[in-house]
């Protein structure tokens, strides 16, 4: 047995997953959501990322991962180097980051005194938008239908 998907209500086109990969939660508690059509008879794996500690077991397979926060989006990272296709499932999109800034830095290290300074006398408004073009220049959201409704700074 397989799991068949579409990705809009309006669309054509079923993707076929054997397994899928539970990334719902929040830190150690983990979360299940209400089961979905067809679940009852699903011969795949289905595992939460909160027992998820090894790639082994996922090569070549077709993995879908429902839940786009930092738990979901690194292990869809490690199974695309070694399944057939990984598919990360979100809600209602998410402002997705590298990791790392220009010039190979943390993220964290972008929190110079300097950084929160300009930050205090900059309108929300106006930081959010500087900063959601930062981050389209990687990756375009809405071409990806990930472009969330709320702003990055929420």
């Amino acid at each position: 047995m397989q799991i068949f998907a579409c990705f809009r209500k309006d669309d054509e086109n079923v993707e076929i997953f054997n397994g899928v990969l539970l990334a719902s939660g929040h830190h150690s508690e983990p979360r299940w959501p209400s089961p979905f059509p067809g679940q009852d008879i699903f011969q795949g794996d289905i595992t939460h990322s909160h027992d998820y500690h090894s790639h082994q077991g996922y090569e070549d397979k077709i993995i879908s991962v429902v839940g786009i926060g930092n738990s979901g989006g690194d292990i869809a990272v490690e199974l695309s180097r070694i399944a057939k296709q990984v598919y990360l499932v979100t809600r209602r999109g998410t402002w997705v980051c590298n990791r790392l800034l220009n010039g190979g830095y943390p993220r964290d290290a972008s929190m110079t005194r300097k950084d929160i300074f300009l930050r205090g006398i900059t309108s929300f408004d106006k930081l959010n938008d500087t900063l959601e073009a930062k981050l389209n220049q990687s990756m375009n959201h809405e071409a990806y239908g990930l472009k969330p409704k709320h702003r990055f700074l929420r």
